[in-house]
Parts: structure tokens; sequence; C-alpha cells
């Protein structure tokens, strides 16, 4: 998959173009800057998903607004030349939007397994998404620009959606602490998080400055243990987080200060008094069948239910 490649068709078709992978073949990709409205999925096989060996990036060209980016099942894994045992999982982004100006009203990113990236969505410099949507999606193995960061005083994800998700060995995970306009909503909804983030001083929501008009909302939502450390919960501007129906492992600690003050909790998670272990079949292997009753068919990603 090259970017002459994308060129051509966004020539041919500047309306939007939809690219069908073949069912188990391993494409290889480098950086690839999209100037149209743009699919990429993998059609119907029964040789599973496509994998795309990922050296590079996607990315919005310069100065250019685009109405959707989608893709669609689709397993995104390391590159030969950027291997997961490099620093920062071989340094590589699903999304780095590193070309000015670069806007579009949709994203999304659907049924997709991604592993062994620096980060999956990050927002370099002046960028604007509306919508941001991750649905069925696995992630492991993701590094210090976790899931969804806006990482540039004039990068904007209005709005960021994921649902039906599990996140696994992240160092961050939703992250927009530099945007001078504030993010409108976040919604996580049965997701399952565990060994995330990483490091003491990291959160699971970092919003700092941020006043989310629209809500931060939690919804059967399970946390297992943070990655190798204790973690905190959120902080924002003046946002309170609406959790209902969402727990946590009774392993999963949260930092405190000198004087042992829980620094910024989230309190409102139910404890299932369980560890980690107890809750999942093999969270170590990535494995997060529910095994505790309260959780199963009810709460976290469905794909362990």
């Amino acid at each position: 998959l090259t970017q002459s490649y994308f060129n051509e068709l966004a020539s041919q078709y500047p309306g939007g173009i939809t690219v069908i992978l073949s069912g188990g073949t391993k494409y290889e990709m480098g950086v690839i800057n999209l100037s149209a409205s743009t699919k990429i999925v993998t059609g119907l096989s029964l040789a599973g998903n496509a994998i795309v060996e990922v050296n590079g990036n996607f990315a919005i060209a310069a100065g250019t607004s685009v109405d959707s980016l989608v893709f669609e099942n689709i397993v995104f894994t390391e590159h030969s030349g950027s291997p997961k045992t490099a620093a920062n999982f071989g340094g590589r982004y699903l999304f780095n939007f590193n070309q000015a100006g670069a806007k579009a009203s949709k994203l999304t990113i659907r049924n997709c397994d991604i592993r062994y990236k620096r980060g999956n969505i990050r927002a370099q410099v002046a960028t604007e998404i509306s919508t941001v949507t991750i649905e069925n999606c696995l992630f492991d193995s993701i590094g210090g620009y976790g899931i969804v960061n806006a990482d540039h005083a004039e990068a904007y994800f209005d709005n960021v959606v994921v649902k039906n998700s599990t996140i696994a060995h992240a160092e961050k995970i939703f992250v927009a602490s530099k945007p001078t306009r504030t993010t409108v909503s976040l919604t996580v909804e049965n997701v399952t998080v565990c060994y995330a983030p990483k490091g003491e001083g990291n959160y699971i929501i970092d919003y700092n400055g941020q006043t989310v008009p629209g809500g931060v909302t939690l919804k059967n939502c399970v946390f297992g243990i943070g990655w190798g450390s204790k973690i905190r919960g959120m902080r924002a501007s003046n946002a309170v987080p609406t959790i209902d129906k969402s727990y946590r492992a009774s392993d999963l600690e949260w930092t405190t200060n000198d004087q042992g003050v829980q620094q910024s909790p989230l309190s409102d998670l139910e404890n299932l008094n369980a560890t980690t272990t107890a809750i999942f079949q093999d969270p170590d292997k990535v494995n997060f069948k529910v095994t505790n009753a309260t959780l199963a068919g009810k709460i976290g990603d469905p794909r362990w239910w």
C-alpha cells in the first residue's frame, strides 16, 4: 500500500474511494497521506482479515478536508523494519496527523486488531476531527501516545466514542491536555481495560484544562490492574465523569501522595473485591474471558462474554 497508489485513486475519484483488501493476505505500508475520503476494508473471505504490517502511518494531506476515513476488519501489526522489540513497540502509529490543517468530519475504526504501535491516533500538528469512533476493536501493546491523543494546541478531536472494545498494555489511553479548544464529549461503553495506563503519573483520561461540555461517560466498563504501577483516574478543568455500571478489580490501585491521599481516582467505579486474574481467564495473554459471574454477559467488551 503506497502513497502513489492512493494519490492515483484520489486523482481519479476525488469524491471518495473504497479499497478492498484480500482476506488472509499480508500487506505492507509506509507513510500514506490521504487526500480524499477513504474506506479500507477486508472483503468477504473465509481466510480471515487482511493483515497490514505498518512501517509508517496514515494521515490526511496538509490543508486537506475530507468527509470520512473508515477502516474495517483489518489486523494492523508490526513490520520487520520497525519490530515490536524496538523502542516504543517499533515507533509507528496507525494515524499520526502531522500535516498541518488536516480536517475530517468522521474517523471510524471498526472491527480491527491493532498492536505494537507507539500510538493509535495522534494529532501532532493543527488538526480537526469532528467525531472519532472506535467500535469492536482490540488494542494491545500501545506506547506513550495511547489510543486517542490530541498532542498540539490546535489539535481537536471534538467527540470521541469507544464501544465494545478492549485496551491492554497501553502506556496512555485518552489524552487531550494541550488543545486550546475544549473536547466536546468522551463516551466509553462496554470497554475492557487492563494493564493501562503505565506509570503513577498517568491517567485513564487526561483532559487537563478541558471543560468537556458534552460530558465524560463510562458505561458498562471494567478496569483491571494498571500496567506495573498505581495509576490515576481522570483530570479535567471542571468535568465530572458520569459512571454507570462500571467496575474495577481490587488490585487496581490509585496513585497516592506523601500523605496517602488518592490522586484523581475514579471513585464511582465499583470495587469487585476480586483481583484481575480472578476476573479474567488469562489476562497476561490478552485473554479477558470473563470468569466473574457479576460481569458475564453484562459488562466490558462483549467479545469476552
